[in-house]
């Protein structure tokens, strides 16, 4: 009866980690999409409830996603934002492989894109702001993947763009 308890647990625990997972923040306004392979988040929020970052790994530990969230006030300038976040220390950011950033533009929110690299990874960083004028209540976000090189394939590259593709701000 043990051994049956037991692996009826395993196959609950292990199928809640096999399966695609939708993240969706209501505080913050944004979702995302992660296919199988990778775990919970780590969610920590700042004590003004201004900004919230989730840590997200792969099992086989070949990727992480770090999600930062910020309420602002105002539309949000882009390129400030995305300078303010390049230059920031604590984040560790490796040099461009550019100065041509990816651009997007979805109606209610817009964004940005850039490869990052050094010796031992290549970074994927999104940006993205929401530009709601009928409310002083906006969101700036950060989606950004970290990849060893050597773990760096096709397949990882086209993981990382579909999870990317499903980031959206919510209304």
């Amino acid at each position: 009866m043990t051994k049956v308890i037991l692996k009826v647990f395993l196959i609950i625990f292990l199928s809640g980690n096999l399966f695609a997972s939708d993240i969706k923040d209501d505080d913050y306004k944004f979702e995302i999409t992660l296919p199988s392979g990778w775990s919970e988040p780590k969610i920590q929020e700042a004590e003004k409830k201004d900004a919230i970052s989730y840590s997200i790994n792969r099992f086989d530990e070949k990727s992480a996603i770090l999600i930062l969230a910020f309420k602002v006030n105002n539309i949000k300038d882009l390129t400030d934002f995305v300078w303010t976040i390049e230059k920031d220390v604590t984040l560790n950011i490796p040099q461009k492989d550019s100065e041509v950033y990816l651009k997007f533009d979805e109606g209610y929110y817009d964004g940005m894109q850039m490869f990052y690299s050094d010796d031992n990874f290549r970074e994927s960083i999104y940006y993205f702001r929401t530009k709601y004028t009928d409310t002083n209540s906006n969101f700036a976000y950060v989606v950004r993947f970290i990849t060893p090189k050597d773990a760096l394939s096709e397949k990882m590259k086209t993981e990382i763009k579909e999870i990317a593709d499903s980031f959206k701000p919510v209304q």
